[in-house]
């Protein structure tokens, strides 16, 4: 199987490395990045790596008021390196998929869990541990402290998908399936309502009881927060779905 990783980032230079090398190390065949008004350099590493083979760069130009992640997954799809792609994840720089089952590999969890047209990959966040400036380091090593337990009342999810299967993507999952029998599992292979593939704006997986909602198997450690500095950098860069962020 072709496992492929998509992400749309602005002024990620500084972490874009340990995140690609991560990609590598959990089974993933290609990686994609797209860049938008980056002024750290990010856009210019991701060109050097493209031309080493290391990953592919999309040059992501964004109108006024357009959504990047929005702009960036229509272009990534666009690729013809998708045509071959029987999996993409799709999620950001502070993002990390943990696959708990095998030798903790993408081919893994498909192993695991089977087919399925869509895989919901539950958030499990962590917090800055307590680092107030970013001195450098591996995110990973650095943030070790994260949520004991999954809170279904808030719980957010990102998704890996078999692209031609869905029309396009938004921030959190494919949307526009090909036919009305996309099937969507959680992490340990469970059923869970479609519903929400086919609404034209969610974000949230609705409609499947709690139950269904785990970390088995795998999730995907999100480091939101990371160092306090950091954190405040994120909210000055902006938001990927073009939402406005107050002062």
């Amino acid at each position: 199987m072709h496992f492929a990783v998509a992400s749309c980032m602005r002024n990620e230079a500084i972490f874009l490395l340990e995140w690609v090398a991560y990609q590598h190390v959990v089974g993933f065949d290609s990686i994609v990045v797209a860049t938008n008004d980056c002024t750290d350099g990010t856009d210019a590493i991701c060109d050097e790596l493209a031309k080493a083979g290391v990953l592919h760069h999309v040059h992501n130009t964004v109108a006024p008021g357009q959504a990047p992640q929005m702009a960036g997954m229509a272009r990534v799809l666009a690729l013809p390196v998708m045509e071959t792609v029987d999996y993409l994840l799709h999620c950001d720089a502070d993002e990390f998929l943990n696959v708990s089952c095998g030798d903790g590999r993408v081919a893994d969890l498909i192993d695991t869990i089977g087919p399925a047209d869509c895989i919901a990959l539950a958030w499990r966040p962590f917090g800055d541990a307590g680092i107030e400036t970013w001195d450098g380091g591996l995110v990973i090593e650095r943030f070790d402290r994260s949520a004991p337990n999954l809170w279904p009342a808030i719980i957010m999810h990102k998704s890996m998908f078999k692209p031609r299967r869905f029309g396009r993507a938004i921030d959190h999952m494919p949307k526009d399936p090909v036919d009305p029998s996309a099937k969507l599992v959680n992490t340990k292979g469970e059923e869970m309502s479609n519903f929400s593939l086919y609404h034209p704006t969610h974000a949230r997986f609705r409609r499947s009881p709690d139950a269904l909602l785990t970390w088995e198997n795998a999730c995907l450690h999100h480091y939101a927060i990371q160092s306090q500095d950091v954190f405040l950098m994120k909210n000055l860069r902006g938001d990927g779905m073009a939402a406005e962020t107050k002062k």
